[in-house]
């Protein structure tokens, strides 16, 4: 799984917001605006914010973070504490023994890495037991064969593909040992 940034290592200061961007207003860093790349979406993108009061650790946890994405130019995975789980995507229906499963596409198709702890798969609306998810090989694999004829569906949260959306991070130090430092990040068509 590619590398995820945690919202919540740090106590907030400021409320966590989300909000609707427009893909044809955003420019990328390669200076070629994002509408070109973004034509063949179906679904909509977020810019998220929030600021937050770190601990010396945690703070040196985040600016490695930031070193290592070279700040706005790297994309690295978000989960969105506030983001609604997908429910009960479409699979297909079971044929004899099948217990691998392909994950959806389409309108889905920006949702993946899912998060493998939110997973719950479903035959004719009964939970089945879960081997294995592989965001990857874009499958979901049951414990156990659930039955010719069952449809299959899937509820899952999952990352978003973002960057940070400022060029430095700005670090304050409200009192001895604490730092607040605003995150803003903003979502990927690709």
């Amino acid at each position: 799984m590619p590398t995820t940034l945690s919202v919540f290592p740090f106590v907030p200061t400021h409320p966590y917001t989300r909000k609707r961007i427009d893909p044809s207003a955003i420019a990328t860093f390669s200076g070629s605006p994002l509408s070109a790349r973004a034509s063949f979406l179906d679904r909509d993108l977020f810019a998220f914010a929030w600021s937050g009061r770190f601990t010396l650790t945690n703070l040196a946890t985040l600016e490695a973070f930031w070193v290592a994405r070279r700040g706005p130019v790297g994309l690295f995975y978000f989960k969105d504490p506030i983001g609604q789980p997908r429910t009960l995507a479409a699979l297909g229906t079971a044929v004899a023994a099948q217990v691998i499963f392909p994950l959806p596409t389409g309108a889905y198709r920006g949702e993946f890495p899912i998060d493998n702890g939110t997973a719950i798969l479903y035959a004719d609306g009964s939970p089945v037991t879960i081997a294995s998810v592989d965001t990857d090989g874009r499958s979901v694999t049951a414990s156990s064969a659930p039955g010719v004829g069952k449809v299959m569906t899937l509820t899952y949260q999952h990352y978003r593909k973002v960057r940070f959306d400022s060029e430095e991070l700005d670090i304050a130090t409200p009192a001895v040992g604490t730092y607040d430092v605003p995150i803003a990040l903003v979502e990927e068509a690709a």
